[in-house]
């Protein structure tokens, strides 16, 4: 039988649904394919090259428990800014008034002033948002103009412009599928 009834006769058996005939059929079909042999060397060049991407990778990669300590100090640094940004105004006028003194009326005194001092401390924060605020409504007066929109949109142009060009080279030096055969 030639390659070509080999070929109608495994089609037929699955389009039939006949699994063993089909199997049979591709298996007389596939040893039927003349055999393609690499050039020489072609193993030695491709081994050498996926070994020099091996070691390249292992030295680029870092234990994940590097990684898992390095994720952990940044939460650990942000939670601790956090909170230091929001006990730091209670802890002095607390911490002072209960120095000296253990007493129900200085428990209450050191409240009492860790409460003002926190009060104190956010309404300078709200003094911060009210300068954002002024600073956000001059650019909305800016970009209401000709020449504010015009400068927004250039600068939105450039950043779009630099966005894409970074993409590409980073897309460029790094594929996942090159491998570099040197002969």
């Amino acid at each position: 039988m030639n390659e070509r009834k080999h070929l109608e006769r495994w089609r037929a058996a699955e389009a039939a649904g006949r699994e063993a005939e089909a199997e049979a059929a591709l298996v007389a079909l596939l040893v039927r394919l003349p055999r393609l042999d690499p050039p020489p060397g072609f193993a030695a060049r491709v081994a050498a090259a996926a070994a020099a991407e091996v070691v390249a990778a292992a030295a680029r990669r870092r234990p994940w428990w590097s990684a898992a300590a390095a994720g952990l100090a940044l939460a650990a640094g942000a939670l601790g800014a956090l909170a230091a940004g929001v006990a730091g105004p209670l802890a002095g006028p607390l911490a002072g008034s209960l120095a000296g003194r253990l007493s129900f009326a200085g428990v209450i005194d050191g409240l009492t002033s860790a409460v003002t001092a926190f009060a104190t401390w956010l309404s300078g924060a709200a003094g911060a948002w009210g300068v954002l605020a002024d600073v956000g409504g001059a650019l909305a007066t800016a970009a209401g103009t000709a020449p504010g929109a015009t400068a927004i949109l250039v600068t939105l142009a450039v950043s779009g412009l630099a966005v894409r060009l970074l993409s590409d080279l980073i897309a460029t030096e790094r594929s996942w599928s090159h491998v570099a055969i040197h002969g």
